[in-house]
């Protein structure tokens, strides 16, 4: 009986695990890309999904190039999944250009009904975003088993299952998939940064070069991925702050054995590193950015900010304009809406739940912080969840003050309420069966 509850909440998971969860979401998602509603601005991406042939046969100097609204409105490699997708499916752009109104001017596409896109475009479109949103959920069962155990590995895997808001969100052709995939990669790869430099610290000093080498490698593609994130949407770029505060916390509070002098050489190379990654990942996919990467990103950021106020003039009923009306929105979906558990009481055992899930993340944390070596599993745990609070963080805050209330704006802030949820359980589960075998 004493191994049962120990290898339940235990932070080692066979592989076999790993490809048994791994199929049962993609086949839930491939199951829901017929089951999703669809969303005129999947017709957007599917139409201007051109850019996928332009880009991969090297052609930078293509008119899909030049400033217009599409190379204003987002960067472009949502839609370079969404024509990958389609060309497996075997359709080339001339099979999609009835979804231009004026197919010469390259500017107006007929949005409002699913009739100009046929079903099996849909599906194919559709594809590579299933299979960005098993490997996301795949990547957050993963690190929830570092944080708090293979339960909390099994119960939030659940709980995207459960989530309608997901299963409606995630298979779409728009931009939430492959945003979320590049997010939850960085959070691995911040992890296993972390988790490098604590054995660099601790560990015998034949074995401390080879650690931290590892360390600004994950670093390194820490930051690419920060910056596929923001040419996958604008606000994945927000996470970079988080990396960042990751490579300034670490040599300066994490200090083992080694000198100040190591410490401060190893935070200015990842910080370089971290950054000089981040803006290659971010214009690199872009050939519209590369004649200006200053002024046409500025442009992008000044398109954003006119796109939001024409939205709220458009949807009134839809704008967030005081601290209540605020944290009524946010309550509602990120609580109880977008969760399972979508009925009004539903609200109040999530956030519960949540904030037992908050602070099991912040005493791993703090003991962390408090720069002492640790057994290995809570080394594990506590560097998911450093992590996970700065990825968490800022990826959530600065959707939190959209001016527009928008469920599919609040996914990255669920995500990580899901994941606190699914540790709060677990340590609330784990106190119920200590005590129950005592």
């Amino acid at each position: 009986m004493k191994s049962f509850p120990n290898s339940l909440f235990s932070r080692r998971i066979r592989w076999w695990e790993y490809l048994l969860v791994f199929t049962a979401l993609l086949g839930f998602y491939l199951y829901h890309i017929q089951t999703a509603l669809f969303h005129p601005d999947e017709a957007n991406r599917i139409a201007t999904s051109d850019v996928f042939e332009e880009f991969f046969n090297g052609r930078f100097d293509s008119r899909v190039w030049k400033k217009t609204y599409w190379t204003l409105t987002q960067p472009p490699v949502t839609r370079y999944w969404t024509g990958l997708g389609r060309r497996l499916g075997g359709y080339v752009p001339s099979d999609f250009q009835n979804l231009w109104v004026d197919g010469l001017e390259y500017t107006r596409i007929n949005r409002e009904t699913a009739a100009t896109v046929t079903p099996r475009l849909l599906w194919w479109s559709r594809l590579p975003m299933a299979v960005l949103a098993a490997l996301s959920v795949l990547i957050i069962f993963y690190l929830c088993v570092k944080v708090s155990g293979r339960l909390a590995g099994y119960l939030v895997a659940v709980l995207f299952l459960g989530s309608y808001y997901f299963n409606q969100l995630l298979p779409r052709a728009m931009g939430e998939a492959p945003l979320l995939a590049a997010i939850m990669a960085a959070w691995y790869a911040g992890y296993r940064a972390l988790s490098d430099w604590e054995l660099a610290a601790w560990q015998p000093a034949a074995d401390r070069k080879r650690h931290a080498l590892r360390s600004l490698f994950w670093f390194g593609l820490m930051g690419l991925l920060c910056g596929i994130a923001s040419a996958s949407k604008m606000n994945g770029a927000s996470i970079a702050l988080g990396a960042g505060l990751l490579a300034l916390l670490m040599p300066l509070l994490r200090r083992g054995s080694l000198t100040r002098v190591y410490r401060l050489r190893f935070l200015f190379l990842s910080g370089g590193l971290l950054a000089i990654m981040a803006f290659a990942g971010f214009v690199a996919p872009n050939p519209f950015l590369y004649s200006d990467v200053a002024l046409r990103t500025t442009q992008m950021l000044d398109n954003r900010f006119v796109e939001m106020r024409q939205q709220l003039s458009e949807n009134p009923d839809d704008a967030i304009t005081t601290p209540a009306q605020r944290l009524s929105a946010v309550s509602f979906c990120v609580f109880q809406d977008c969760t399972p558990l979508r009925f009004y009481a539903g609200r109040f055992f999530n956030l519960a739940f949540f904030l037992a899930g908050g602070a099991v993340l912040l005493a791993a944390a703090w003991r962390w912080v408090k720069g002492s070596s640790m057994p290995e599993s809570d080394s594990e745990s506590s560097c998911a969840s450093i992590a996970t609070l700065a990825i968490a963080l800022t990826a959530s805050v600065p959707v939190l003050l959209t001016p527009i209330n928008w469920n599919r704006y609040y996914m990255l802030p669920t995500v990580f309420v899901l994941v606190a949820i699914a540790a709060g359980l677990t340590s609330l589960l784990r106190l119920l069966l200590i005590r129950s075998i005592r």
